[in-house]
């Protein structure tokens, strides 16, 4: 029986699930999923898995960018035409000679290989993989582009469709069977910490020896697995960043074709300024009433939009992750100027933190809170092989609450949202008052930032 909304929870004391079982088993496995919708999912990724397997032109066709008789005129186009003479050539299945007589023999609007086959040269299942080598042809698509056949848009997007495959995850948020914060607790379950390769290995993006591969090339190299990925066009651009949205549970969006309202580019500019966007790396997209949605592109600056919500309490705000391309795209575009990449911090810098969920604290005799704070600053430390593993607990529990005392008083709130950042083997932990909107004027612009507990 699948639970309902209010009694989906994770059984945190059950033992973990072998780790041959994909997300999609563990999903109806923890009841937020029934097999049927699970099977009608993992059919809709095996026939996206095999239409990205046909041929670029076929996929102009299939996209409606170009038809089925403009196809067939760039087939016999006489670019595309030597090509296939080039192909047959070096093959060996016919002579350079032999093709120039053959072709004396050759009728309108047939093209080489048609006249190869009506000759008895070559057979027709060689023809096909012949046409179907030249239909996935880079050139094909630039010759159609030059040829004012499609857009470079259109190209692009036929580009893309070849080479994103959906995982299963977000295929299944994508038809709203599950939510992506539902994926992320299931992945949180069964992995201590939110791995990339492990996300990107149960969705079926990577395999296991490909996964083993790059980290041995990760040890030796020192670059981040996302880099390395993207670099050797295992995975693409968006299908990391969607790994990264179900790593730090943040929607991704590509925005594709986003355009700014023209009346709510004033009121974004006043809500978020051009030098706190610029230093922070958040961006204002819209406003729909009291909501506003805003960007990021490094998904552990997501304690920077916590830190937002704090500031602006009247408003509610929405955030999303986009790529880094398109954020500076978008930069440029609501404040007239380039953004100063020499700030952004790439997803895939070695320095990029490692973000575990905040912890409000409310009250600094919540023994609960404090002791789930002290778990997660412990088993960060455990996982990242940092200098100090034996903490102690006494210490560490009178170090937040001298914090918490602290930043109350200087900050005059009642709530602290404290973090747990992992950099370069070390954790620290990091806290920003939630101030109320009333008080707010009373706080220097300079103290409105995430403060380093001290201690």
């Amino acid at each position: 029986m699948v639970l309902s909304n209010t009694q989906k929870k994770i059984n945190i004391n059950s033992e973990k699930t072998p780790p041959s079982l994909k997300i999609g088993e563990l999903l109806v496995k923890e009841g937020f999923l029934q097999e049927e919708k699970l099977k009608k999912a993992i059919d809709i990724q095996k026939k996206e898995s095999e239409e990205i397997k046909m041929p670029l032109g076929m996929i102009l066709v299939k996209k409606g960018f170009l038809t089925e008789e403009q196809l067939k005129m760039l087939m016999l186009h006489p670019d595309i035409q030597q090509e296939v003479e080039s192909v047959i050539i070096k093959s060996g299945v016919i002579s350079e000679l032999k093709l120039r007589e053959s072709l004396n023999k050759k009728k309108n609007n047939e093209g080489i290989g048609e006249v190869l086959v009506r000759q008895g040269i070559i057979g027709q299942n060689e023809l096909e993989d012949l046409l179907k080598r030249r239909l996935d042809g880079i050139k094909l698509g630039k010759l159609a582009l030059k040829l004012n056949m499609i857009t470079e848009q259109e190209l692009e997007d036929a580009f893309r469709f070849k080479r994103y495959k959906r995982a299963l995850g977000e295929i299944l948020c994508d038809l709203n069977l599950i939510t992506l914060s539902e994926l992320n607790l299931v992945f949180q379950r069964y992995n201590k910490r939110l791995r990339l390769g492990e996300i990107l290995l149960q969705q079926d993006i990577i395999d296991r020896s490909t996964l083993e591969k790059v980290l041995s090339e990760q040890n030796h190299k020192g670059e981040t697995l996302g880099m390395i990925l993207v670099k050797r066009s295992i995975i693409t651009v968006d299908q990391l960043y969607y790994a990264l949205s179900v790593q730090y549970n943040i929607p991704f969006y590509n925005l594709d074709g986003f355009i700014f309202y023209e009346k709510q580019k004033a009121s974004l500019r006043d809500l978020i300024g051009q030098k706190y966007a610029e230093e922070k790396l958040v961006l204002p997209l819209f406003l729909n009433g009291g909501n506003l949605t805003v960007a990021i592109s490094n998904p552990s600056r997501i304690k920077i939009v916590d830190e937002l919500k704090s500031l602006k309490s009247n408003i509610r705000i929405n955030c999303m992750l986009i790529t880094d391309e398109k954020f500076e795209q978008l930069f440029s575009i609501l404040y007239g100027e380039l953004l100063d990449t020499s700030k952004v911090l790439d997803i895939n810098d070695q320095r990029a933190a490692v973000w575990q969920d905040k912890v409000v604290l409310s009250n600094a005799t919540d023994r609960v809170i404090i002791d789930r704070l002290y778990k997660k600053y412990k088993n960060l430390k455990m996982e990242l092989g940092g200098e100090g593993l034996d903490v102690n607990e006494a210490l560490f529990k009178e170090f937040i609450i001298d914090n918490f005392n602290t930043i109350c008083s200087k900050f005059h709130c009642s709530n602290i949202s404290f973090y747990i950042e992992g950099r370069n083997g070390k954790v620290e932990i990091l806290a920003a008052p939630i101030v109320e909107s009333s008080r707010m004027n009373n706080v220097q612009a300079s103290d409105k930032e995430t403060v380093q507990c001290q201690g």
